[in-house]
């Protein structure tokens, strides 16, 4: 017997299915030194009823997982008959549970966002007063011993002062990470924007000698997002590229439109990261540089999660590195957002 809901689920017809050796709805893989369903069978006569999840095959030979349960058939003599197999095929049902645990695990994250944010911003505000005071201290002292010290010593009193604007500086970076991120997305045109970062990098570039390469969808890219925040975005995406080839090399740019949404992808010869480097690259204070408080890219994770897309790294230690960004895909053409 093969019934309507196998011929669904394995693509082969009743007619075409009878005949068939059984082991053709297995994965290969599965097949070691005998007959599957014949150890099945052995496991059923000794337990009664045989239950696991197996991988199977469909006509088509896509693989899926499935739970699989055999049971023997009997006569109300004993006798052997056969054995029913029921599979349920858990493919949207894994699915649904992988799901799961990314929204779990995406909660938990933010949560945890959430409470470094306060505490950073707490932190910053107890640093940030102090230093107001140093700095005001510092003015006054200047205008007080000018022209009565050596140039040479009053050089010491900017260093001070440099030193307290950097730190002030830094705390309303860290105050500007606890505060949400306020966005205003619109149809706008996405090669522009891009173009337009890439021109705001070039006198890196040129001070690196690094070659640029851009290949932009010719069709035009319409993509609803807050134009500031993807500018911001891109430059800071392109600035780590540019800071990861010290010796000079190549920033690629490409556009396109998937089956998936709009892809943008932003790939550099530089020195590359380890897979753990990687691992850990959109994480709030995370940085692999040794200036830096490791919130660009956390920044740009996050505007990009904020509008229905996610963003990706590919890096090889050495080689280079290629940050991928999957936006929504907007159906009106970039004529008419720029019109």
């Amino acid at each position: 017997m093969f019934n309507h809901g196998a011929e669904l689920m394995f693509g082969y017809s009743a007619r075409e299915a009878m005949g068939i050796d059984p082991c053709a709805l297995i994965g290969a893989d599965q097949i070691r030194n005998e007959n599957p369903f014949e150890s099945w069978a052995r496991q059923t006569d000794i337990e009664g009823r045989h239950h696991q999840d197996v991988e199977l095959r469909r006509a088509n030979d896509e693989r899926f997982t499935a739970s699989f349960t055999m049971t023997p058939i009997r006569q109300r003599d004993a006798n052997l008959l056969g054995y029913l197999c029921i599979v349920k095929d858990l493919t949207e049902e894994r699915r649904n549970e992988e799901r799961l645990r990314q929204m779990a695990a995406r909660l938990a994250h933010q949560d945890k966002i959430a409470a470094l944010g306060r505490m950073a911003a707490q932190l910053a505000h107890e640093v940030k007063n102090p230093l107001a005071g140093l700095r005001l201290y510092s003015l006054h002292l200047k205008s007080k011993i000018a022209g009565q010290i050596p140039r040479a010593e009053m050089t010491l009193v900017d260093k001070i002062i440099d030193g307290i604007n950097q730190l002030s500086t830094t705390a309303d970076q860290v105050m500007s990470f606890a505060r949400p991120i306020m966005l205003t997305p619109q149809p706008v045109d996405l090669n522009r924007i891009i173009t337009a970062s890439l021109a705001l990098v070039e006198p890196q570039l040129s001070a690196k000698k690094i070659g640029t390469s851009l290949n932009l969808d010719k069709s035009g890219i319409c993509a609803t997002i807050d134009e500031a925040a993807m500018r911001s975005t891109l430059i800071n995406l392109m600035l780590n590229s540019i800071q990861a080839m010290s010796e000079g090399g190549e920033l690629k740019v490409s556009t396109a439109i998937a089956d998936q949404g709009i892809r943008v992808e932003i790939a550099d010869t530089g020195c590359g990261m380890t897979e753990e480097q990687t691992k850990h690259i959109f994480e709030p204070f995370y940085t692999t540089k040794s200036q830096g408080m490791g919130l660009g890219l956390f920044f740009a994770s996050t505007v990009i999660e904020q509008q229905s897309g996610s963003v990706d790294v590919s890096s090889t230690a050495g080689k280079g590195t290629v940050v991928t960004i999957t936006l929504p895909l907007e159906t009106a053409k970039a004529d008419e957002a720029s019109g």
